[in-house]
């Protein structure tokens, strides 16, 4: 399968990135972890999916690496949707729709789904408590709440690159996130529009 833009250019920046040795040692101490299971793979799904569970690769490391760490420094903030149900394959458009249409409120949703662009949306009518960490200054974070105001994100369902989910960050105001195996839908909200304007590495791996 061909790469998407988004992943080719992505690509030549970590091949570029890769080549210095600070870069190269973070980028490689962070893919240990996440093989080793320094976060959950439940978590890890959130960011990216692979299909089949084909290899991560060093663009998944850095994809991850930028959206995990905006999230500790609270430019993107969170929530989660239980919906009690996994979410099945492009075609059983019926049985994830209805599983949307379940949602407790102010949530709301529809399945879309097929090869292009997103698998649909996820909003809420009224505004909405997400969490969001800020650094301390002791070297760790506090947990906050922030309230959204009412939104609709686009949703990405079951198996989706990386850099679907950063270029969502990067062009938008985030995603929705129902990975295969996942009864919660993730939501990501960027709250500073301007973080990753004109740069594709917020954080010096």
């Amino acid at each position: 399968m061909s790469e998407t833009l988004y992943r080719q250019v992505m690509r030549e920046g970590v091949d570029e990135w890769m080549a210095e040795e600070k870069y190269a040692r973070a980028a490689c101490a962070i893919r240990s972890q996440i093989l080793s299971g320094t976060w959950p793979e439940q978590y890890i799904d959130v960011f990216f999916q692979k299909f089949s569970r084909s290899p991560m690769d060093f663009v998944d490391v850095h994809c991850f690496a930028q959206i995990h760490y905006s999230m500790k420094i609270g430019k993107i903030c969170s929530a989660r949707i239980e919906t009690g149900k996994y979410p099945s394959y492009d075609k059983d458009i019926e049985y994830n729709n209805g599983v949307l249409s379940s949602l407790f409120e102010p949530f709301y949703g529809k399945f879309i789904g097929g090869t292009g662009g997103c698998d649909g949306y996820i909003g809420w009518k009224k505004p909405l408590i997400m969490s969001q960490e800020i650094q301390d200054g002791r070297g760790g974070t506090t947990g906050l709440n922030c309230t959204i105001d009412p939104d609709k994100l686009p949703l990405e369902v079951g198996y989706t690159d990386s850099t679907t989910t950063l270029f969502h960050l990067i062009e938008g105001d985030g995603l929705a996130r129902w990975p295969y195996g996942s009864s919660e839908i993730w939501l990501l909200y960027l709250l500073d529009r301007e973080w990753f304007r004109g740069d594709l590495n917020k954080v010096e791996l």
